[in-house]
C-alpha cells in the first residue's frame, strides 16, 4: 500500500482540512498482484495524478485508490483490469465526503472475462 498523508500546519487537525501540500504524480506505472486488506493507494488529504497506470490483477478490501480527508485526485489514461474488491460497497475509486475527483478522461475498467467500459471515466464510490 502507498500511503500519501498532508498534514495541516493548524495542529487542530479534526476541523482545518489539509492544505495539498503534498502532490504525488505516477506516469507509466504498474501495480500487480498487489493483495492489500484496504487500497493499493490510500490519498488522505493529498493531490493525487495518475496517468499512463495499470492496475492489473490486484487484491484490495476497499478500492484501489482511495482518498480522504479532502484528498484531490486526477486520473488519465489509466486502466484497471482484472482487479477484484473484496469488501461490499467497495470500487475501483473511493473518495471520502471532502474529497473531490478533479479530472477523470480517457480510463478504462476491465473485469476478469475482459469486458471493458472505456472513455469516459472510473468507477465511483
Amino acid at each position: 500500500t502507498i500511503m500519501v498523508k498532508s498534514i495541516a500546519s493548524n495542529t487542530n487537525q479534526a476541523t482545518t482540512p489539509p492544505s495539498h501540500s503534498v502532490t504525488l504524480k505516477m506516469d507509466q506505472t504498474t501495480f500487480t498482484s498487489e493483495d492489500v486488506s484496504r487500497s493499493i493507494i490510500v490519498n488522505s488529504g493529498a493531490h493525487l495524478e495518475s496517468s499512463r497506470v495499470l492496475f492489473a490483477n490486484n487484491t484490495a478490501g476497499a478500492s484501489i485508490i482511495e482518498a480522504e480527508m479532502g484528498a484531490s485526485v486526477e486520473v488519465s489514461r489509466t486502466e484497471f483490469s482484472g482487479n477484484d474488491v473484496t469488501n461490499e460497497g467497495g470500487s475501483m475509486v473511493v473518495l471520502d465526503g471532502e474529497s473531490e475527483m478533479e479530472r477523470t478522461e480517457d480510463n478504462c475498467a476491465v473485469d476478469d472475462n475482459g469486458n471493458g467500459s472505456g472513455g469516459g471515466g472510473t468507477e465511483g464510490g
